[in-house]
């Protein structure tokens, strides 16, 4: 790595994650793995400590079955819900971007992002978070609603990441 992204006399320790090879930090096990986006390697994780699991997914334009297959079974999840369809639609994008946000290759809109929750085994899903809403293309409470629906459950239980401050805490 050039000086330009860490100086040579930088005291970090620096590892490369291989998006198909998990590791551990301590007692926890980081399991990375690929999504569709367009970008270098996109890559997101699970975390487990062998009794909780957390799965983390933002910048995919699209579910995989390998995707349902690594958030499957969490006990928290974090979910991209980037745009409402018709916002980004009519919204204030170029054309040319509305395609690439919207695209295989793009961000989850809220309705996708219910559909691989949908899918996955969510027994034991104690937290949800949506994630990276677009604040030209989305409202807090069309991402709330997409992922209640799914989930059958009060809109109040579905957290939302804001953009600025995150998400506080959460226990089990």
């Amino acid at each position: 790595m050039s000086e330009r992204y860490l100086p040579t006399n930088a005291q970090l320790k620096l590892n490369e994650v291989d998006s198909h090879t998990g590791f551990a930090i301590d007692n926890i096990q980081v399991t990375p793995f690929p999504v569709p986006h367009d970008a270098r390697e996109p890559t997101q994780f699970t975390f487990t400590d062998g009794q909780h699991k957390l799965g983390v997914l933002t910048d995919a334009g699209s579910s995989t079955p390998y995707i349902e297959q690594m958030l499957t079974g969490c006990d928290a999840l974090v979910l991209e819900c980037n745009h409402d369809l018709t916002m980004l639609e009519k919204g204030p994008y170029s054309y040319a971007l509305k395609m690439r946000v919207g695209g295989r290759l793009g961000h989850l809109d809220n309705q996708s992002a219910a559909v691989l929750l949908g899918k996955l085994d969510n027994s034991k899903l104690k937290h949800i978070i949506a994630a990276h809403l677009s604040a030209k293309n989305n409202t807090q409470a069309f991402a709330k609603q997409a992922l209640s629906a799914t989930l059958n459950c009060e809109l109040d239980w579905i957290g939302i990441a804001e953009q600025q401050s995150g998400f506080d805490w959460r226990s089990f």
